[in-house]
């Protein structure tokens, strides 16, 4: 998903190590380039326990399947919801290209797939704090990354990156913060600024772990600090390089059980 782009990881940064200087030296884009490159699978796929929190303390939990297939500008992403029943059996699925990027939403109790377009794909992704923008991963080349810093954050050596759309208009955010941990390649904190360039929400890595050799984010948060909601995700039954079908992330399979 794009939890932007956390959701795997792998160690790849035997190069930072050799030269202080060769790390002074990296640009915004190739930082961001290897998180893209890191290696996070041919595909995974896991269960997840959404936890959506509202200001009053109230919870709501939902749970899903969720399947990726390749990674970076070449990455299809499926979810399927599994609860509660009211949204049982909806899936959402998103391909991402070079060139562009494409997302469908299909609704059991319709039986129809519909394309999520323009401004939709700013909208709250099934009542969470994410949007359907944030749950597919975008290009790098798509964005235009600019190193701020470096900075410990949690005991960790980052680098402070800006990101921007290219295509400025049709993207809910004004700019995005990253902090990216320099030994595993993995954005640990992502803050979002709305239109007006005030800080929107937060998106924060809580746990990692290595799972077949792999980084994964298996506990993740995005809060929106400006209505006082959270969304907490935790990632069962993580599981890599199990040759899901490309067949499973084609628009014409979302209507079937699986």
């Amino acid at each position: 998903m794009r939890f932007r782009n956390v959701i795997s990881i792998a160690l790849m940064s035997l190069f930072l190590f050799g030269s202080s200087s060769i790390s002074k030296a990296l640009t915004g884009l190739e930082i961001m380039r290897q998180v893209e490159n890191r290696d996070a699978g041919e595909d995974m796929q896991a269960l997840m326990t959404i936890q959506l929190i509202d200001k009053n303390g109230k919870e709501q939990i939902k749970k899903i399947l969720y399947q990726r297939k390749g990674s970076g500008s070449h990455e299809s992403t499926l979810v399927t919801y599994r609860f509660p029943p009211d949204v049982k059996g909806t899936k959402f699925l998103a391909v991402e290209t070079a060139q562009d990027d494409y997302r469908w939403l299909y609704l059991p109790a319709y039986q129809k797939v519909r394309r999520i377009m323009g401004a939709t794909k700013n909208q709250s992704f099934m009542g969470t704090d994410f949007t359907y923008e944030d749950v597919s991963v975008p290009s790098v080349d798509k964005e235009v990354h600019t190193l701020l810093r470096s900075e410990r954050l949690d005991g960790n050596d980052c680098y402070v990156v800006k990101s921007v759309f290219k295509d400025y208009q049709n993207s809910a955010y004004s700019q995005e913060i990253q902090w990216v941990r320099k030994d595993i390649w993995i954005p640990i904190r992502i803050e979002f600024y709305d239109k007006k360039g005030d800080p929107l929400k937060i998106f924060e890595v809580t746990e990692l772990g290595q799972i077949d050799g792999i980084w994964t984010s298996v506990q993740m948060r995005m809060h929106n600090i400006q209505t006082n909601h959270q969304t907490q995700i935790t990632l069962d039954q993580v599981q890599y390089n199990t040759a899901i079908p490309a067949d499973v992330f084609s628009v014409q399979s979302l209507q079937l059980e699986r």
